[in-house]
């Protein structure tokens, strides 16, 4: 596989929010795929900013919250942001094998946490 960085002449859509261009940077720094689409690499983006949006909500629940959510017909459920960060987890995960992401952008450590793309000790989202 080979991986390049990607030049400035693949630019970011315009339709991109603001968290997810800035990921958009992040990728391209990295480097991906010879050939990947933009639209593969926009997708990740999106789902990546999506994600942590989730993350942070579960990280926000209260534990009862978190384990059961009572649904309107009165029965317990699993609140529904547990299933969203598991489909997302499991797309960012076809997603970056698809861009050529190392390590899949999975963080080895926790199988749902989300690698953040920058070098430092704050490479995870947790």
């Amino acid at each position: 596989m080979t991986q390049n960085k990607l030049s400035n002449s693949m630019s970011c859509p315009a339709w991109l929010e603001i968290d997810a261009r800035a990921e958009w940077s992040r990728v391209l720094q990295v480097g991906v795929k010879e050939g990947v689409d933009a639209n593969v690499i926009a997708a990740f983006c999106t789902s990546l900013t999506l994600w942590r949006r989730v993350d942070a909500l579960i990280q926000n629940l209260e534990e009862s919250d978190f384990l059961s959510w009572t649904h309107r017909d009165g029965r317990p459920r699993q609140h529904p942001a547990l299933a969203i960060e598991a489909r997302l987890t499991a797309d960012l995960t076809e997603l970056a094998e698809a861009i050529g992401l190392e390590d899949n952008g999975l963080d080895g450590r926790h199988p749902t946490r989300i690698l953040v793309l920058d070098e430092g000790p704050s490479d995870h989202i947790e």
